[in-house]
């Protein structure tokens, strides 16, 4: 659920859908050559060149697990 309307629609609004104290959260940290290159082509960079030898750390309800 990346946001407020997908977590209101299976009403956990209280705990998904947004960044702040308080709400669950997962998220991928990656490394790479795509920096510095704008948003955009990081995005672009991690579709068509990443791996997972790119990843440096996830978070699982946002607890450190790699």
């Amino acid at each position: 659920m990346a946001t407020a309307g997908g977590a209101e629609a299976v009403g956990m609004e209280r705990e998904l859908g947004k960044f702040g104290v308080g709400y669950r959260m997962d998220a991928v940290r990656w490394e790479g050559e795509g920096r510095g290159v704008g948003l955009e082509g990081y995005f672009e960079w991690i579709v068509h060149k990443g791996d997972d030898r790119n990843v440096s750390a996830v978070y699982v309800d946002g607890r450190k697990v790699v």
